[in-house]
C-alpha cells in the first residue's frame, strides 16, 4: 500500500476502513517505524479531522495544513513527539495538501 491509496481511502471509504488502511500503512512502512501506537493514533485522528476538506477540496488547503503543522510544532512537547516524529507527520500530511 502506498500513500496515494491512503489519500483515496480518506476521500472515499468509511472511517473504520480508513483507520484499518492507516494502521496497515504504518505497519508496513519502515520509515515510520519510529511511530508508536500513540503517534499512529494521533496521525489518524489528525487526518480524520480534515476529512471534510479532502472530500470538498480534494485535499487539505495549504493554509490550514500550515497552521496545523505550526501548532503541532509549537506544542510537540505536550503531544510527546520527537523531532523525527514531527518530521514524519509533516511528510505524511504533505501528501494530503490540496
Amino acid at each position: 500500500m502506498d500513500i496515494t491509496t491512503l489519500v483515496d481511502s480518506l476521500k472515499n471509504d468509511d472511517t473504520s476502513t480508513f483507520e484499518r488502511k492507516c494502521k496497515d500503512f504504518f505497519y508496513n512502512r519502515y520509515e515510520f517505524s519510529s511511530f508508536d501506537q500513540k503517534n499512529r493514533d494521533f496521525v489518524i485522528e489528525l487526518l480524520k479531522k480534515h476529512r471534510s476538506d479532502m472530500i470538498n477540496f480534494g485535499g487539505i488547503p495549504g493554509y490550514r495544513l500550515d497552521n496545523e503543522m505550526y501548532d503541532l510544532h509549537s506544542r510537540r512537547d505536550s503531544y510527546d513527539l520527537s523531532e523525527i516524529d514531527y518530521e514524519n507527520i509533516k511528510k505524511i500530511m504533505q501528501y494530503f495538501r490540496a
